[in-house]
């Protein structure tokens, strides 16, 4: 865990802020429509599209870890991995503008296909699924996570460029895909037993045992523990290795057996949380490749919530500071 922990820091630009207090915000439960329906490309079918004119790879590593290649035509955008968001208004308005300038610096213009990647899909916390899932909150409905990274890529015969090409401006105007998103309102209405969704806490056992406040450092946050009344699955548990030690998502069958363990059924209204929304991307887009299509992320997730003291938390078995 200490390693992951050395490995996130060294990729986290702390650019960005934490921000504002947290006014309530009606949530609403919808099933997810935006983004294609399936959210997973084949490495082997990422080969061919390489060089496409109508496909864009966004790979959102660490730029100062690139020398080993890049997907020809790549942008790099590691903020979709190291942003750090707020659900209140003003954190909603400031995720917009922070990548509304992203977007377009990265050349998207809102009509191609977008494939994230990242190395394969454990050394950075489900970057990448973080990145499809930004993406499609903010309007774009043609994106695709590259399963098994370009581990898998390359595994597959795809070339790579030493570096990331210059963009021409993007024309993507970001808008908002709200069935997908919640906030802080809508999950405290769940602890105040209002909302009838089921909630699923994918972070490291660490975090869930109360001995860590998060991936930044055991006390990066001001307090530890877990949601009340919620379910618990390891975000590891829904990825194995195939033959050549490359990470991927396992089969829909797999995942709804693993899902159905924990008591939950495909049309169940499910909110993931983690601690930034990284690793519930990454569950999200396992789950709606198995066939959950009535999926959210608390994308602010335990970094939002532990540092409001008003909002209750289970830390029985739990240190605080």
């Amino acid at each position: 865990y200490q390693r992951r922990v050395r490995e996130n820091l060294a990729a986290a630009d702390m650019r960005s802020r934490i921000l504002g207090s947290f006014p309530a915000i009606k949530g609403r439960a919808m099933k997810f429509s935006s983004g294609a329906s399936q959210p997973l490309i084949a490495a082997s079918e990422a080969v061919e599209l390489a060089g496409s004119g109508n496909v864009k790879f966004v790979d959102v590593r660490d730029p100062r870890t690139l020398q080993s290649g890049v997907i020809p035509g790549a942008s790099n955008m590691v903020e979709c991995f190291t942003y750090l968001a707020m659900s209140n208004p003003s954190g909603v308005n400031h995720l917009k503008k922070t990548f509304q300038k992203l977007f377009t610096e990265a050349g998207i213009n809102g009509d191609e296909h977008i494939i994230t990647y990242e190395d394969s899909l454990r050394g950075m916390y489900g970057s990448s699924c973080r990145a499809w899932y930004l993406l499609s909150l903010l309007g774009h409905t043609n994106v695709s996570v590259l399963d098994g990274g370009i581990e898998a890529y390359t595994a597959a015969g795809g070339e790579t460029v030493p570096e990331v090409a210059p963009s021409t401006p993007g024309t993507m105007t970001v808008g908002w895909s709200p069935e997908i998103w919640r906030d802080l309102a809508d999950v405290k209405r769940h602890q105040d037993g209002e909302s009838t969704a089921k909630l699923l806490d994918v972070r490291d056992k660490v975090e869930w045992d109360g001995l860590s406040s998060s991936p930044y450092g055991v006390d990066f946050a001001p307090r530890m523990g877990r949601l009340f009344n919620t379910s618990y699955i390891e975000w590891y548990e829904f990825m194995e290795d195939n033959d050549n030690g490359v990470s991927h998502f396992k089969s829909p069958a797999a995942i709804q057996d693993l899902m159905a363990q924990h008591g939950f059924e495909p049309d169940d209204e499910i909110l993931l949380y983690c601690f930034k929304g990284a690793r519930a991307s990454n569950t999200l887009v396992a789950l709606r490749s198995a066939g959950f299509t009535n999926v959210s992320n608390y994308f602010a997730s335990w970094n939002e919530w532990s540092r409001n003291k008003d909002l209750k938390i289970d830390n029985s078995t739990a240190k605080s500071k």
